[in-house]
């Protein structure tokens, strides 16, 4: 079960943003589907997809396809929380208050937790309740799943290894994007990459006059604190920054050989403009290019092998309830 609630505790946070919203449904909300005569509103979609767009603008196009997404997994995760009630699945308290602090761990401390709910309008006996469902989905998919998902061999891992890390070119050939996606950002982790710190100020392309002119206000505020040798963490503490690790060609080459001429402790005595704004960066770690073999990235493979083995398993439990069950589509995007 551990397994399982590793891939499925994701779920969790992605699930907090649908309950995330004012549950008075008024007339004007409309009703996008309906799953065994359980309504799905078009607000508990469009919360979603409005939090993901916020992060990462996209078109009118990518919009209405992630508003599909969307749906389609709220109607999933419909079913799933009425097969559990239906197979009478318990949860315990200890289940329950273990379920939040893995949701806490995601956070700095209780005062970052207590904001993100007071950010998505959810008071802690929302989570509570909507821990409780997916807790009880986690065990329904323990229950049904866990005996078919193959744990791979080390014969299967190695076979995977020595297709896709050593002789790599067939990865270009395979249609499957998640094993094209999977072997290249581990591949990467070999590569050489740096640990920031960095400074963001906000101006995107579109910026005002106003905009424009408060972010120059600043970006001279931090330039002038600097000349003047403060830290940079204390500088910026007073701003919106964060660590990362960037690695070596990710980067527009301008860009890229910026950070990766300075020296561990150096940063960029002028901010970085990008389509979101200026960044000042600081180096804090350096890491050089290493070798990839087989031990590195074995208990990786076995993971994601697994995984995959999981959602196979997963979509076909899936169409089992949707064939036995009424659902009805009002609104396709």
């Amino acid at each position: 079960m551990k397994r399982i609630l590793l891939i499925v505790i994701t779920m969790i946070m992605s699930f907090m943003a649908s309950y995330a919203i004012d549950n008075t449904k008024g007339n004007i909300d409309k009703v996008v589907a309906v799953v065994n005569n359980e309504p799905i509103f078009i607000s508990e979609v469009n919360t979603i997809v409005n939090s993901l767009i916020s992060r990462s603008p996209t078109t009118l196009v990518k919009q209405n396809e992630l508003k599909n997404i969307i749906l389609n997994q709220q109607i999933e995760a419909l079913l799933l929380k009425q097969e559990a009630k239906k197979q009478k699945i318990q949860v315990t308290k200890q289940e329950i208050q273990l379920g939040i602090n893995e949701i806490k761990k995601l956070f700095k401390n209780e005062q970052d937790f207590n904001n993100e709910l007071k950010k998505l309008n959810m008071t802690i006996t929302n989570l509570t309740r909507n821990v409780t469902e997916q807790i009880s989905i986690i065990k329904l998919l323990s229950k049904s799943l866990s005996s078919k998902i193959k744990i791979p061999n080390e014969t299967e891992i190695k076979s995977f290894y020595d297709k896709f890390f050593i002789n790599f070119k067939p990865v270009n050939k395979e249609n499957n994007t998640d094993i094209i996606t999977f072997v290249n950002l581990l591949r990467k982790k070999f590569s050489e990459h740096v640990k920031i710190q960095q400074i963001f100020i906000k101006c995107p392309k579109n910026a005002s006059a106003t905009q424009i002119q408060a972010a120059q206000t600043k970006i001279a505020n931090i330039k002038g604190a600097l000349q003047k040798q403060k830290s940079f963490t204390s500088i910026a503490s007073h701003y919106s920054s964060n660590f990362g690790l960037i690695y070596k060609n990710d980067l527009a080459n301008n860009i890229n050989n910026v950070i990766f001429n300075l020296k561990v402790g150096e940063y960029t005595k002028e901010p970085i403009k990008t389509d979101n704004g200026y960044h000042f960066i600081k180096i804090e770690e350096k890491y050089a290019r290493r070798d990839l073999n087989y031990n590195d990235v074995k208990n990786d493979i076995k993971e994601f092998l697994y995984r995959k083995s999981f959602m196979r398993e997963y979509i076909s439990y899936i169409k089992s309830l949707k064939s036995k069950s009424y659902i009805k589509i009002n609104q396709n995007w």
